[in-house]
C-alpha cells in the first residue's frame, strides 16, 4: 500500500484509463500528508465517473492510514472490471472452439 499511499500513482491509473480524467495541474507531488490525501479523493472522484459504485469504492483513509487495504484492492479490482473492453464476438468464438 506504500507505493499507492501519495495518490499520485492512483491519479496515473486513472489518467490512463480516462485522459484528462484528473487535470496534472491538481495532482500533487508534495509530500504534505492533506495533499496525498488530496490525490486519493481526486483517484475516488475518477473511479466514481468511471463506473465504480459507492459500495465497491474505499474511502481515503482506508489506504492513507491502511486501515481496509482489502476495500483498496476491491476498488482497484472492480474499477479493471468496468474499464475492461468488451470481448469482441469473434474472440468469444474463437475461445468456445478451443474448448
Amino acid at each position: 500500500m506504500g507505493a499507492l499511499k501519495s495518490g499520485v500513482a492512483l491519479c496515473e491509473l486513472a489518467n490512463a484509463l480516462q485522459p484528462g480524467a484528473i487535470p496534472d495541474c491538481i495532482i500533487s507531488t508534495a509530500s504534505m500528508p492533506f495533499k496525498q490525501m488530496e490525490n486519493i479523493g481526486h483517484f475516488l472522484a475518477a473511479a466514481e465517473a468511471l463506473g465504480v459504485q459507492a459500495s465497491d469504492r474505499f474511502q481515503t483513509v482506508d489506504l492513507y492510514e491502511v486501515k481496509q487495504p482489502t476495500q483498496v484492492l476491491l476498488c482497484l479490482q472492480v474499477l479493471k472490471r468496468v474499464t475492461a473492453p468488451a470481448p469482441s464476438v469473434t474472440k468469444l468464438a474463437a475461445t468456445a472452439a478451443v474448448h
